[in-house]
């Protein structure tokens, strides 16, 4: 059995369902999408033909929340990450939150600690997942700018 994956990327809310969205909004719209086999909203979603998804274009005005969403973890006592995924034989496949400052913060490379670049400033490593402490979720709202400028009720 697939172990439950932590959330990432962006999720809209819209009437009390949650939808996730293939990029955060631009412009007033951002695009929701669902793999659900059967539409989840006639009124809402039509058939994407080449990825076979749900999917709807819909302004940011009609949305409940728009936000940002991943699952960070401590690793090792120290190490903050992101957690991507969890494997069905319990590794943890973790991405480095502080390689920026590497240079500037005192302490060892993340080389060290058995990260590898995977492309230029990631860093990536699997983990025994049972090594993960402080596991939560972080959210950002994405609309909170719209809301400071009063474009939002």
């Amino acid at each position: 059995m697939k172990p439950p994956q932590p959330r990432l990327g962006t999720y809209v809310t819209i009437q009390g369902r949650e939808y996730q969205a293939n990029s955060w909004p631009a412009d007033g719209r951002v695009t929701i999408f669902s793999r659900d086999e059967a539409n989840p909203d006639p009124d809402l979603f039509t058939r994407d033909e080449q990825t076979g998804h749900w999917v709807a274009s819909v302004a940011t005005a009609d949305c409940d929340s728009v936000m940002a969403v991943y699952t960070e973890a401590v690793w090792k006592g120290a190490e903050e990450c992101a957690l991507l995924s969890l494997t069905d034989d319990g590794e943890a496949v973790l991405h480095h939150l502080r390689t920026i400052l590497d240079d500037i913060l005192p302490g060892k490379p993340v080389t060290e600690a058995g990260f590898q670049q995977v492309e230029p400033g990631v860093y990536a490593r699997i983990a025994s997942a049972g090594d993960l402490r402080t596991v939560s979720e972080c959210q950002y709202d994405l609309l909170f700018d719209e809301w400071a400028r009063g474009q939002r009720g």
